[in-house]
């Protein structure tokens, strides 16, 4: 069996997702870490849009606007850090700011690494192979933490949000984004619009704002806010970005591209639905 096969076969439903998920995960950024850089840049997430913006003036907005949570000496966490965009920008943003990101994926890892010695940021930033639900860190060692459209790739959602927790000074800032589905969703719309949002995106499931707020108070978080970003912001040119994407594929004889065009797909059309969003929060440690 070819490895894309084995990525469907790992996709087919949530029970077999959420049981193999960090072989789903690796696997799915094997074929999609080159084709995000490719169209989407360093910055794998998601951001609302001003008018005339283009994708990366809209992300490195977003980043630095985050960037105002943390002050210079502070040791802040980022967890799901892909290539280390965002990290990038931060760090460019703080002076004196100590950010180590955290993923699952090797190549990542020394991706983020080698863009980061090209950046002259490597004083400032780390990052490490490792589990959201078992971080290797002591208690209480970071001063704040942020993430961008990252933790949704959890099986466990409410561990990964007490690991965090743990991590975590007392009063320490929890900011970040996530894939979410829209509050208020029902199982039938859920299943239409969501489910092959996360069969084709590597995901086990997908909680709403309201859900998301929730599991961060149960963890111990004081939730300041917790939204839905399209209530107020423009989340469509991402959208269009994935019809973009999804039309620059023209080889439906391989498998691997033929998963990465519905990922593209099934994400654009549950987003025009409304149906899948882009959740924000703040919370305190």
């Amino acid at each position: 069996m070819c490895e894309s096969d084995s990525l469907t076969d790992l996709s087919a439903n949530a029970d077999v997702r959420t049981a193999q998920s960090h072989r789903l995960v690796q696997k799915f950024y094997d074929i999609a870490t080159a084709a995000y850089l490719d169209n989407w840049g360093v910055s794998f997430h998601l951001p609302p849009f001003t008018p005339g913006q283009t994708l990366q003036q809209a992300c490195v907005a977003q980043e630095q606007q985050l960037a105002g949570n943390f002050r210079a000496g502070q040791r802040i966490l980022d967890a799901g850090c892909g290539v280390g965009g965002p990290a990038r920008t931060i760090a460019a943003s703080v002076a004196g700011l100590h950010i180590t990101g955290v993923t699952l994926i090797q190549e990542q890892v020394d991706l983020a690494a080698e863009y980061t010695r090209t950046a002259r940021l490597a004083e400032q930033i780390t990052f490490v192979t490792a589990d959201f639900n078992r971080l290797p860190f002591p208690d209480h060692f970071f001063d704040g933490a942020y993430t961008f459209d990252a933790l949704c790739h959890s099986p466990d959602k409410a561990t990964t949000y007490r690991e965090l927790h743990r991590v975590l000074a007392p009063g320490a800032t929890f900011v970040g984004t996530d894939w979410m589905h829209a509050d208020g969703l029902t199982a039938s719309d859920y299943a239409r619009w969501i489910e092959p949002v996360c069969r084709y995106s590597a995901l086990p499931d997908l909680r709403s704002p309201a859900g998301t707020a929730e599991l961060l108070h149960a963890a111990g978080f004081t939730v300041h806010h917790c939204h839905d970003l399209a209530a107020g912001h423009d989340l469509s040119p991402n959208w269009d970005l994935f019809d973009q994407s999804a039309a620059s594929i023209v080889d439906y004889s391989d498998p691997r591209h033929r998963y990465l065009h519905q990922h593209c797909v099934t994400t654009a059309d549950a987003g025009r639905a409304g149906a899948f969003t882009i959740g924000a929060w703040t919370a305190t440690a």
